[in-house]
């Protein structure tokens, strides 16, 4: 694949271009005059959008892309290929240029604004149905762990529901071991279910969620509630905010799913692994295309 500066890509993908199964388009970056590359796959009449944004450390971020449009428009046999670019349209946007993730941030998200301003532009041209923010953290234990990563889901919660989740961890059983009424009507929301489902997919392929890297197990998850390992949603209180993160601004201007996946420990390509897992089971389970 080329590199994470992006040359080479257009020639890369000049055969599947010609062919119309892949779309190349600009995306604006953070710098004047720079752009991000991106590719459209699927018909415009597609009942799903789904934006594939990937940020974070170049290489790794740069993998992933590459493995998205290589999955929906490459030639390699696959089970779901058709089915689902037949039901939705997929944008994949590749890293900035000029942007780099040094170490595991403390918030909901780990760009600033400044870097996801031009994707919500697009937003404005093409509304998504569905956002996959994947990260790169760029390994900020080591290479010596196993590759891992932690998700904030973003979907439509009602507010008396949201209250009761609380600003901490979700209390799942009552002191005689009882399913919580919360835990079980988060048992039955949709939304909620496709997240289980991207976890269990995540390790289906032999890769972990977990609340924070190896080297940061004590940091809170600030303005994060915990669904299960590795998996959150953002407090009520950041939710009225409405600029928590990428996903939650796509669910309140669209009411778009949202899956902010955080990748770290381990080598780049255990974290690219890990990223890609999540997204494919959760768009799979979105289409209702989950494969058991």
């Amino acid at each position: 694949m080329p590199g994470p500066d992006v040359a080479g890509w257009d020639a890369a993908f000049a055969p599947w271009v010609q062919s119309g199964a892949v779309e190349p388009f600009d995306v604006a970056g953070t710098s004047p005059g720079v752009a991000r590359l991106a590719y459209r796959l699927g018909g415009a009449a597609a009942r799903d959008h789904a934006w594939v944004v990937c940020d974070g450390d170049p290489v790794g971020a740069a993998r992933v892309a590459w493995s998205v449009i290589d999955a929906l428009g490459g030639t390699r046999p696959s089970r779901f290929r058709q089915l689902l670019v037949g039901r939705a349209r997929v944008s994949v946007v590749l890293p900035d240029p000029a942007t780099t993730l040094r170490g595991a941030p403390t918030v909901l998200d780990a760009l600033p604004p400044a870097v996801e301003a031009g994707v919500l532009t697009a937003f404005e041209h093409d509304p998504p149905t569905m956002v996959l923010h994947l990260q790169d953290w760029g390994g900020s234990s080591g290479r010596d762990v196993p590759a891992s990563g932690r998700v904030v889901e973003s979907f439509t919660i009602g507010a008396d529901l949201h209250r009761a989740l609380g600003d901490g961890q979700m209390r799942r059983r009552t002191w005689y071991g009882r399913q919580t009424r919360v835990a079980r009507v988060m048992a039955d929301h949709p939304d909620a279910r496709i997240g289980v489902l991207a976890a269990a997919a995540c390790k289906r392929e032999g890769y972990t969620l977990r609340d924070a890297p190896v080297s940061a197990r004590r940091r809170e998850a600030h303005g994060a509630i915990r669904l299960g390992p590795g998996r959150f949603v953002p407090t009520f209180t950041y939710r009225r905010i409405g600029a928590a993160s990428l996903a939650e601004v796509a669910l309140s201007r669209y009411g778009a799913h949202g899956f902010t996946v955080q990748a770290f420990d381990g080598t780049s390509a255990g974290r690219s692994g890990t990223a890609l897992s999540v997204a494919e089971g959760a768009l799979l389970a979105r289409l209702g295309l989950e494969a058991t």
